[in-house]
């Protein structure tokens, strides 16, 4: 427990949403139960495994986590670019940060040899998330490479100031002799005074 909450703290510092809070709180309320019985006796920890395993099921149901894979999915299959996928992106991180923070703990209650079916369902939940694409870690952000050419709404790449001033730069160039090209950088060149 004491390395679940030490995860979290680390995961979320400022323990943003009440979900975390709540998880913090949870976690802090079974670490002064463990040091309040370390004198008096043994503590039953039967429980814990499965607690945390549905607490782990309900949060990923609760977050929709399923459904953001197959959006996550048809969007990069059909290559249409959003501007939601960035924000999209950054959810679907701080999301999937908290179930593998989850199952690294339930990793580590389970053992490699589970006795039971709940632990096996564990380790094939782990197992399955160690298989999925990086867009499940969320280390990775989707994007869409688009000619700039290309005359569409969803042609935002073309709309960034450093693109659109990208055929200014090069009439200025041509309508302007270049200086020796050993000295040529285009910073210097832009300074210039017309």
């Amino acid at each position: 427990c004491e390395q679940a909450y030490s995860m979290a703290q680390n995961l979320d510092p400022s323990s943003d949403g009440r979900g975390v809070l709540q998880f913090k709180t949870g976690l802090a309320s079974v670490i002064k139960q463990k040091l309040a019985k370390k004198d008096g006796g043994s503590i039953d920890r039967q429980n814990d495994i499965e607690v945390l395993w549905n607490f782990y099921l309900e949060y990923k149901k609760r977050r929709r986590v399923d459904d953001m894979q197959r959006e996550q999915e048809i969007m990069r299959e059909s290559g249409t670019f959003s501007t939601e996928m960035g924000a999209r992106a950054m959810e679907m991180k701080k999301i999937y940060a908290t179930l593998r923070a989850l199952l690294d703990v339930l990793e580590i209650l389970v053992g490699q040899a589970p006795s039971d079916r709940l632990g096996r369902q564990i380790l094939e939940e782990i197992k399955k998330i160690k298989r999925s694409d990086a867009a499940l870690r969320g280390e990775l952000m989707p994007y869409n490479i688009i000619p700039l050419d290309a005359s569409s709404v969803g042609n935002v790449v073309g709309f960034f100031p450093e693109v659109s001033m990208f055929s200014v730069f090069v009439t200025i160039l041509s309508s302007h002799t270049l200086p020796d090209i050993s000295l040529f950088g285009c910073l210097d060149y832009l300074l210039q005074p017309y």
